[in-house]
């Protein structure tokens, strides 16, 4: 039987199963909430000055065990190896006490500018997490959780030839994406910084060391000008706070909704379930031929 002269004799019964679907769909689209997204550009900062020592004075610094410290290139890798890892991931939503945030939030009110947090999640007149989960998880969420829940909700992209550093991340608030954005460039600029100063801090006093223990002037020469490109090192990572990624484009509060796409959602469901709708009537009239 061709598909026009089906439909025209099912022509009711394709209309109000197709038109119920679309309802249905619409009422359950209305239900999700709308989620923001802010994303932070960064650029690396390279410093190739420590590879240029390291190349001119590697022989004795070697000798003496000396660290020239991380180069640009190093620190950048170190630092998009650890950012979406458990250990900094859990450690920074802990410092900034975004747990709840997190797992709570359901939905931003733009007109308000309030946020509308899941009570059988969290109950802020309790102060305590009321969400039900089966054993061996606990209403409050584990580090496990925060983790996955983190690296679901953030993205982070390299341009191979640039290196540009595009970090997203979402959520039902914009304030809240934003901020999220903001201070993990902060924390992953700081984490590298405290590592290379404590790594110089040991370099200064084990060239100290040598220098005292060693006999050689020309060793010594060689390790006062490793000393004093060390404590310079030092002193410039103390005092820059962008000092691994500068922040070319900062996050800003977005005005518009990242997602969900209600109107293309409905229209593949729609296209699904008519074609599912013409198949169903075309399967059910090949049967009643074959059958009489």
């Amino acid at each position: 039987m061709p598909i026009l002269e089906l439909l025209k004799k099912n022509f009711i019964k394709f209309t109000v199963f197709n038109g119920l679907i679309i309802i249905i769909s619409i009422v359950i689209l209305l239900l999700i909430p709308n989620y923001y997204q802010a994303s932070v550009v960064l650029i690396p900062k390279t410093d190739g000055s420590a590879v240029g020592m390291q190349n001119k004075l590697g022989g004795l610094a070697a000798l003496a065990g000396v660290n020239f410290g991380s180069g640009g290139s190093d620190k950048i890798v170190y630092a998009l190896e650890i950012v979406d890892k458990k250990t900094f991931i859990n450690d920074f939503v802990k410092k900034y006490s975004y747990k709840v945030e997190l797992f709570a939030q359901k939905r931003w009110e733009p007109t308000t500018r309030v946020v509308e947090y899941d009570p059988e999640i969290y109950s802020f007149e309790q102060k305590m997490w009321t969400r039900e989960v089966k054993s061996p998880k606990t209403p409050e969420p584990s580090d496990f959780e925060v983790f996955e829940q983190v690296n679901k909700k953030m993205s982070i992209m390299q341009d191979k030839i640039t290196g540009v550093v595009v970090i997203r991340f979402e959520a039902a608030s914009p304030v809240f994406a934003k901020e999220f954005a903001q201070n993990i460039v902060t924390e992953l600029n700081q984490k590298v910084r405290q590592r290379d100063i404590q790594n110089y801090e040991n370099a200064v006093v084990n060239i100290q060391n040598q220098i005292l223990t060693s006999d050689s002037s020309e060793v010594k020469k060689t390790l006062y000008t490793v000393l004093e490109e060390n404590v310079k090192k030092m002193a410039l990572a103390k005092s820059t706070q962008d000092y691994v990624f500068e922040v070319v484009e900062p996050a800003s509060e977005a005005e518009k909704k990242a997602g969900p796409a209600r109107a293309i959602i409905l229209i593949a469901i729609t296209i699904f379930f008519s074609f599912f709708s013409i198949c169903f009537l075309w399967v059910r009239a090949f049967l009643s031929r074959e059958i009489n």
